[in-house]
């Protein structure tokens, strides 16, 4: 279909879910370049993980003893965060399992780091089975809900809602429309050689359904991620919200 402006369209999740297993296949210099791309310019990855963490980990106020969920975690970027902090337990979650073996070799040895086979739309019943903590310190949602369809969305906050203690805080981060909603279904992308689809909503979309679904979220810090000079792109933005469970 190509590029859709301002329509809500769907994309095909078999053709995003074949997206990432051929990821592995590719000779990439760092382990984030699997799932942060910058395929032409990889060294900016590693710039904004920096950027990002040293302005998102204050605002987290993380403490001894939480429990972590990584929903979308990829090869565990932030699971090198959390592996070495005193009695953290992170779980991380994914639907590609060829991504997820990335993570376990990585992380192989650490007992306080796990990672667990799931969707966000099945997330919940996954943890259940695991016997995974019953409720979470913090949840972070990076990069994901712009693979999953409009009509998915609902279940996928409702779960968030069930998972978090109160008090508990959500870190959400997308990439959004600057302009208006972007969707690319299945389109051909130089850069990383391969089709692509990606829902890229708007601000105003994403704000509407905090407001419809996590009604006793309160958000309280939420903005552009990075300037301009890691930015790079022309007609999309990284916005971040965070979150406390009242």
């Amino acid at each position: 279909m190509g590029r859709i402006k301002g329509e809500r369209v769907n994309i095909n999740a078999n053709n995003v879910s074949a997206f990432f297993s051929n990821r592995v296949k590719k000779d990439l210099p760092y382990r984030y370049n699997y799932t942060n791309y910058q395929d032409a310019n990889p060294d900016l990855v590693i710039l904004r993980d920096k950027k990002e963490k040293e302005k998102i980990v204050p605002l987290l106020e993380v403490m001894d003893g939480y429990s972590v969920l990584d929903i979308g975690c990829g090869v565990g970027r932030w699971g090198d965060f959390f592996a070495d902090k005193k009695n953290c337990n992170y779980v991380g979650i994914d639907y590609c399992e060829e991504i997820l073996e990335i993570a376990r070799k990585h992380f192989a040895g650490k007992n306080n780091i796990s990672f667990q086979h799931a969707s966000f739309q099945n997330v919940r019943e996954v943890l259940i089975k695991a016997n995974s903590p019953a409720l979470y310190d913090i949840v972070i949602i990076n990069g994901v809900m712009m693979y999953i369809n409009d009509d998915d969305i609902p279940c996928c906050l409702r779960a968030v809602k069930e998972l978090i203690r109160p008090g508990g805080k959500v870190y959400v981060k997308e990439s959004v429309g600057k302009e208006t909603r972007l969707t690319l279904s299945d389109i051909y992308s130089d850069e990383l050689t391969s089709n692509y689809s990606a829902i890229y909503r708007s601000i105003y979309e994403y704000n509407k359904l905090w407001e419809k679904y996590w009604s006793d979220f309160v958000i309280y810090q939420h903005g552009d991620l990075w300037d301009e000079n890691v930015q790079n792109r022309s007609e999309t933005a990284t916005y971040y919200w965070l979150f406390n469970k009242n």
